[in-house]
Order: structure tokens, then C-alpha cells, then sequence
């Protein structure tokens, strides 16, 4: 027999597995986050520094589902502007070109296309990268703390902003803690604003047509109370005959005449002021034959 060693009666945590760091810098720094493709222009960046091909991006909001939906890395991406087309500079420095690069253990190399424009430093993943969140632009890190006044010049930001406005790529996992809750808060808040701005256009809305029905309302009573009152007018003018007694039919007629001047002055007047020239042909025909029949009756009660 034998004595049964420690590793055979205790059951030790298994060790996380770790990769190779070349192969992750590759993964996420030559590749796209979403569909694992070569990083080829136009190239996007999220609020959390990850770097997607548009093209991928495009096809996962034109199908969610298919393409791992709240699992997928871009899951917090709902549209376009949410990701912001990065502005990359071409990699001048690479020896061999970029490319395709055999190392000594059999792996394939891939070389970045992309450098920073001030540094020349290749967007590998070796050193750190930031981006400015308006128009884009990307530099090295190290050229941003130590060439501000270039880097502003070149993204064309204010140099008193320009600090304020770069994101990380390709945060390490502290960071991106961080980032992610910043995201879910800014979220948040504009969810809350665009619900905002839709009662107040609700609001307003509501609003508007309530005036406009109690407009509306208003008129067709001032129609009605007008009607009444030519219809009365009318009959009052047919009771006033000759040989009448003027106290009789000529008052009634009179009344209603006064009745209905009265209404058209209150009409008038809520409609606003308006000149002769800006009465329709209609009206100025129809005021000239009420006219003419006031001036029969006024003969007629003469007589």
C-alpha cells in the first residue's frame, strides 16, 4: 500500500483558465465585438469603448434575436445613436505591413490597420486608447496627456473640453463596471425626459382643441341665437300691414329689427374688426337686401 496524497483526499478550487494575452488583445482590439470579424471601416464604438464593424451593427438591429438579443455584447445598443463612427488613422509604422504575421509557436498574428494619428503608437492593445465622444477621433492615451493642444487641434475640440469628452477602449473590468452603470443611469434619465416631452406635447394638445371646441361651440350658438331672432324679426315684419294700427304690427317690427342689429353688432364684435373690402360678396348682397326690405316696411308703416 501506500499513503493517498493531499491532492487525492482535498478538493481544490479549480484554476480560471487563463488565455493567452496576444490572443484576447486580438479578440478585442482587431476583431468585432459582435460578430468576431476582421475590424474593417467604418468602424463604431458604444458608450462602453467596444468596437463593432457597422455593418454588424446594422444587422443586429434589423434582428435582434438572431443574433443573441439580450445576451449579445451590443444589447444595450437600440439604434444608431447609440454608437458614434470612430475616425482611424492608418497604421504607418507596421514592419511587415498590416496584415497577417507568423509567430514562432504556430499562431497567426494580425497586425492593427490603425494607429494613433499624433503617436504613430499601433491601436493593438499594448497601450491604451481613447475616443472623443462628439466627432469620433481616436488617439493613444499617452499622446493625449502629454499632447493635449495637438489632439484637441485635430478633433476639433476645444481644449478645455477636450479631457471631459474621451472615452476608454476596451476598458479593463473595474472600468467597465463603472462605464456600464453610467450608461444605465444616462439611459434612465433620457427615457424619463422623452416621456416628459411626451405629456407636455399630450398636454398642449389637449389644450389646444379644448379651445378650439369651446370656439367652435361659441359660434354655432351665436348661429342659432341669430336665426331665432331674423325668424322673429321676419314674422314681425309680415304682421305689419297697411291699415295696421303702427302701435301694433310696426312695433313688433321695429323690436325685431332692433333685436336682430343687436345680434350682429355682438356678432361683429367677437369676430373682430374688419373692413368693408374684406366682406365676402355673399354677406354685402345679403346685407343690401335686408336693407331693402327694412325700407319697404318703414314705407308701408307710413302709409
Amino acid at each position: 500500500g501506500r499513503i493517498a496524497q493531499r491532492s487525492e483526499l482535498v478538493k481544490e478550487k479549480a484554476r480560471p483558465v487563463r488565455l493567452d494575452k496576444l490572443i484576447d488583445l486580438e479578440a478585442r482590439w482587431l476583431h468585432c465585438a459582435l460578430s468576431t470579424g476582421k475590424l474593417t471601416r467604418p468602424v463604431v464604438a458604444c458608450a462602453l469603448g467596444r468596437l463593432y464593424n457597422k455593418e454588424s451593427v446594422l444587422k443586429f438591429l434589423l434582428d435582434r434575436a438572431a443574433h443573441g438579443g439580450s445576451s449579445s455584447p451590443a444589447a444595450h445598443i437600440r439604434s444608431l445613436r447609440h454608437v458614434t463612427e470612430r475616425k482611424l488613422a492608418d497604421n504607418r509604422s507596421a514592419a511587415p505591413r498590416a496584415g497577417e504575421v507568423k509567430r514562432g509557436d504556430g499562431h497567426t498574428e494580425y497586425r492593427s490597420d490603425f494607429a494613433c494619428p499624433v503617436t504613430d503608437v499601433e491601436m493593438n492593445g499594448m497601450s491604451p486608447f481613447v475616443f472623443v465622444r462628439g466627432n469620433g477621433a481616436c488617439f493613444a492615451e499617452k499622446a493625449v496627456r502629454e499632447f493635449p493642444q495637438a489632439c484637441a487641434e485635430l478633433a476639433g475640440v476645444p481644449v478645455r473640453l477636450f479631457a471631459d469628452d474621451v472615452v476608454r477602449i476596451n476598458p479593463d473590468e473595474g472600468e467597465l463596471e463603472a462605464m456600464r452603470a453610467s450608461l444605465d443611469e444616462r439611459q434612465a434619465r433620457e427615457k424619463l425626459e422623452k416621456l416628459e416631452r411626451k405629456k407636455s406635447k399630450k398636454k398642449k394638445n389637449s389644450k389646444g382643441g379644448g379651445v378650439e371646441e369651446a370656439t367652435t361651440g361659441m359660434d354655432v350658438a351665436a348661429a342659432e341665437e341669430a336665426k331665432t331672432t331674423g325668424a322673429v324679426a321676419e314674422a314681425a315684419g309680415k304682421k305689419a300691414v297697411p291699415g295696421t294700427d303702427p302701435g301694433t304690427g310696426g312695433g313688433l317690427a321695429a323690436l325685431g329689427a332692433s333685436i336682430k342689429r343687436k345680434v350682429d353688432e355682438s356678432a361683429a364684435a367677437a369676430a373682430g374688426p374688419a373692413s368693408s373690402s374684406e366682406m365676402p360678396p355673399a354677406k354685402v348682397a345679403k346685407t343690401g337686401s335686408e336693407s331693402a326690405r327694412q325700407q319697404r316696411q318703414q314705407q308701408q308703416q307710413q302709409q
